[in-house]
């Protein structure tokens, strides 16, 4: 492969991430954008990406020889995302609210669309992951991970998971005080007291889930 394929490559790759970029930050500038000039919430968008096709012979030679180097990638389609349900929230005197009184938010998850800012090397640098492992280890890291999880008081798990689907639906301040009570509720468990107690103990806690 020559100096001026490597660039060729590299530059198709930043062009297409850059392109990107671009539509995940329209997705987020839009997340309050319950109408449209097409009628209805803005609708997520998703950038899908392919190899690009190689035309001149030479090239066409090279990667013949070897097939393990690529021609760069360019965007295939952008296309909405149909399959995530719109976010309602009641809210009557709201123009756009149906005769229920429920307003449609656009599908649009800020978190997610940050998270799809940075790719996983990144991402584990600054600490926003703890592990990256290659495609065919990640479902039995997965596993790994998930029972050490479950080994947890059972309770606290419950109200994880149902802060974190709070957290995406609604403002930070509903969900932090979400959090706050749920806080509140564990604290006074049987669990909260038999945790920290194992812990001094140097034994496996025995939870009983109240």
């Amino acid at each position: 492969m020559g100096l001026f394929q490597s660039f060729n490559i590299s530059a198709s790759g930043m062009t297409a991430e850059r392109f990107r970029t671009d539509i995940i930050a329209e997705n987020i500038a839009n997340v309050n954008t319950t109408s449209t000039e097409s009628g209805g919430p803005y609708r997520r968008k998703i950038v899908t990406f392919q190899e690009r096709a190689v035309t001149p012979f030479s090239q066409v030679f090279s990667a013949s020889k070897n097939p393990a180097i690529g021609n760069g990638v360019k965007v295939t389609s952008v296309r909405e995302d149909t399959e995530t349900d719109f976010i309602k929230e009641y809210d009557p005197s709201n123009p756009d609210a149906d005769a229920d009184g429920y307003v449609s938010y656009p599908n649009v998850n800020t978190v997610t669309e940050m998270t799809n800012l940075i790719d996983a090397q990144r991402a584990y640098e600054v600490g926003l992951v703890n592990y990256v492992v290659p495609r065919e280890q990640v479902m039995d890291k997965a596993m790994e991970l998930a029972e050490i999880i479950a080994a947890n008081a059972p309770i606290s798990l419950k109200l994880s998971k149902e802060i974190f689907h709070v957290a995406t639906q609604c403002s930070f301040e509903d969900a932090q005080r979400y959090c706050n009570r749920c806080w509140d509720y564990i604290e006074k468990t049987e669990d909260a007291v038999e945790g920290p107690k194992a812990f001094l103990e140097k034994r496996k806690p025995d939870w009983k889930g109240r």
